[in-house]
């Protein structure tokens, strides 16, 4: 099976962590995270996992919408 992933995060960083160590051993393709501004950290727990897991492909540079 082939799997691959579009995520969108904003402020998930106590919970992205666990989320994505539970998917990313099964992922065969790609899981495409993008995160829209968030302020929590989140950003770095996701660039110290995209080191450890090559298929976790970052777009932290979405601007998101202002609300």
């Amino acid at each position: 099976m082939t799997l691959c992933s579009h995520t969108i995060t904003r402020n998930g960083g106590i919970f992205i962590e666990p989320c994505l160590r539970q998917i990313l051993p099964y992922v065969d393709r790609a899981l495409v995270l993008v995160d829209m501004r968030s302020e929590d950290g989140t950003i770095e727990v996701l660039k110290r996992l995209s080191e450890e897991y090559p298929k976790l492909e970052l777009d932290y540079y979405n601007v998101g919408h202002e609300y």
